[in-house]
Order: structure tokens, then sequence, then C-alpha cells
């Protein structure tokens, strides 16, 4: 919806092309972006969560 106005805006301009390009781009290395943080949080949550197991199920 937002990508779509601003495609609008863009057209007014005449600098369609250019623009689409580089919207393109910025959405490609946001879901990069995106993509890495959620398995560095994967990750570090299994580290976690192994650890929480392994200190609980250690016999006392």
């Amino acid at each position: 919806m937002v990508l779509h106005a601003y495609e609008k805006v863009v057209m007014q301009k005449g600098q369609h092309r250019s623009a689409l390009k580089y919207s393109a781009t910025a959405i490609f290395l946001l879901a990069a972006l995106s993509t890495v943080f959620l398995f560095y949080q994967d990750t570090q949550g299994v580290i976690y969560a192994s650890q929480v197991f392994t200190f609980t199920s250690k016999p006392r």
C-alpha cells in the first residue's frame, strides 16, 4: 500500500525506473537483513534453551 503510493509519487516526478530499482534494492536488503537477524535470534534462542536444559537436567 505504501509502496503503491510511493510509485505514484515517483511516476509523477518522471523518475519511475530508477526509483523502482532503488526500492527493489532496498526491499531486498531489508529482507536479507531481517532474515539474518531472525536466524541470529533463533541461534541465540537455541543456545540459550540448550544451556537452560543442560542446567536444569543436571542431577543435583
